[in-house]
């Protein structure tokens, strides 16, 4: 028979991946931004003195969670070809305009169809600027949710429906609830797009599972998952994005890192670099976890009351995917963990040097804990000269000599 109400309790640091904990946070953003929008019924969270959470949670909340967390929308998206159906001949667009290239100067076609969208209301509460909730939506449509089969839950929200996903989350954690009052473990089917890196089977046809709580709370890191646009540079210099890459905060302080995600996403820079926010422009997948961690480091160190800087997040995990024909592989996987002398050295780099390569290099030292200038004699040869010499490296050039005197102006205030 099914409970009226399930208790669920967690506890942080029994969770056994660093999504758990995201989601976890993510979870508990996500409730106090429909308590905001006056949107219910909720689930009632509170926290014992070992710092461990009880949500109380009803089948009708779990329907208001999952409806606002996969609530869609359609809307026009800018394509410059058109598009093609299955029989691989063109879509006609709903409407097509001129428009110059900022690059180079020229007109071109821009063709507008009509896509579906993850909405992202609790992103919309939290005032994050437009310009990074639809790169938030871009990357979960073409990355964790790239393949359509797994679309489902959003679809449903569209035609106005609530989400299906809702009765079978239920239905395991009533399982799940029953199983552990009874002293015994068990586990459910883990859906791929819930946790990054992993298949629901894999070439070995062995599934992957989980404990039903602990699936329950994968739904929920992408609330607090930041998204950026790593760079690819081709032997003219020119710098194309190439995929997504995704950050899983490693949250320790959940009460420190509600707040201090609020304050990061709200103060997010708007400004654009075509369709891409510019602070979301990287250089490799690590510095994702760096911007990152440098925007929540900013927040904190606002509200400490002393000269010491606590972290709510100890580490950042970075996912670099991007989709390669029905596949979407994980490119790049990481974890950097964070240090105010590592956010330190990172504010000298972020926004003082320009050049990609340049600024590749110094964010690899960095990384490394290697001088400034090692690992540059492979750029130079992996890279033709007109990238550094002449009037075409003039901003490698300017980089380096910002770089130069900074060093010296280093040892002379020693």
């Amino acid at each position: 028979m099914a409970e009226d109400a399930i208790t669920l309790t967690f506890d942080p640091f029994q969770l056994p991946m660093a999504q758990h904990r995201a989601g976890l946070g993510g979870l508990l953003l996500e409730i106090e931004t429909l308590e905001q929008r006056g949107i219910g019924p909720l689930p009632t969270v509170t926290r014992d003195d070992e710092g461990r959470y009880q949500i109380v949670l009803t089948e009708e909340g779990l329907g208001v969670l999952f409806n606002d967390l996969y609530d869609a929308v359609t809307l026009e998206q800018p394509s410059k070809t058109k598009r093609k159906g299955k029989d691989k001949q063109p879509i006609e667009p709903q409407r097509e305009e001129q428009l110059t290239n900022p690059k180079t100067g020229k007109k071109e076609t821009i063709y507008y169809y009509p896509q579906l969208v993850p909405r992202a209301a609790f992103l919309q509460a939290l005032q994050v600027p437009d310009a990074w909730i639809r790169l938030w939506a871009s990357a979960m449509w073409a990355t964790v949710r790239g393949v359509p089969m797994t679309r489902t839950p959003y679809e449903e929200r569209v035609r106005g429906e609530g989400v299906s996903e809702t009765a079978k989350t239920w239905k395991a954690l009533n399982s799940f609830q029953r199983n552990r009052q009874r002293g015994k473990a068990n586990t459910e089917s883990l859906a791929g797009c819930l946790m990054l890196g992993c298949q629901a089977t894999n070439a070995e046809n062995v599934p992957f599972k989980g404990r039903a709580d602990e699936n329950f709370l994968l739904h929920f890191w992408p609330v607090v998952v930041g998204v950026y646009r790593p760079q690819a540079i081709d032997r003219e210099g020119r710098a194309e994005p190439t995929g997504y890459v995704l950050t899983v905060p490693d949250v320790t302080d959940f009460a420190g890192f509600l707040t201090d995600f609020r304050g990061m996403v709200g103060s997010l820079d708007p400004a654009v670099s075509g369709y891409t926010p510019r602070n979301a422009i990287i250089s490799i997948p690590e510095e994702a976890a760096l911007e990152y961690a440098a925007g929540i480091a900013a927040v904190a160190r606002a509200r400490a009351s002393d000269s010491v800087l606590a972290f709510s997040t100890a580490a950042v995990e970075v996912y670099h995917l991007d989709k390669r024909g029905n596949s979407i592989p994980v490119l790049f996987s990481g974890r950097v963990t964070l240090s105010p002398e590592l956010l330190n050295d990172y504010e000298q780099i972020r926004h003082r040097y320009h050049h990609p390569l340049f600024h590749r290099q110094l964010i690899l030292n960095l990384l490394r804990g290697s001088p400034w200038y090692a690992g540059f004699d492979g750029v130079f040869a992996r890279n033709p000269k007109n990238l550094f010499l002449g009037g075409n490296g003039w901003q490698f050039q300017l980089d380096l000599h910002r770089k130069m005197r900074t060093n010296k102006e280093s040892i002379t205030n020693a």
